[in-house]
Formats: structure tokens, C-alpha cells, sequence
């Protein structure tokens, strides 16, 4: 999805305050890396 952005005075009283509406809306991924969640198991069978 693409980055939306709305600008507006049209919103209460806004005009007569002299202040503007911003609505933005975007979806991120953030992605994050733990050297701690990978573990090396060694799966061969144990001779006693």
C-alpha cells in the first residue's frame, strides 16, 4: 500500500483558527535480527 497523505481546513473551526488538517497513513515492516535465536543442535545418536 502506498503512503496517503490528506490535508484539509475544512474541519471544525480550523479556517478561522488559521490551521490545517493532516492525516497520514502508511503500513511498515519492521524487521529486526537476533544473533541469540539461532542454535546449532547436533542430532547424531550418543554411543555409551
Amino acid at each position: 500500500m502506498q503512503p496517503t497523505l490528506f490535508i484539509s481546513r475544512d474541519h471544525k473551526d480550523y479556517r478561522t483558527k488559521n490551521l490545517v488538517l493532516l492525516l497520514i497513513e502508511a503500513r511498515v515492516g519492521l524487521q529486526t535480527f537476533d544473533a541469540g535465536a539461532w542454535r546449532k543442535v547436533d542430532l547424531e545418536p550418543v554411543s555409551q
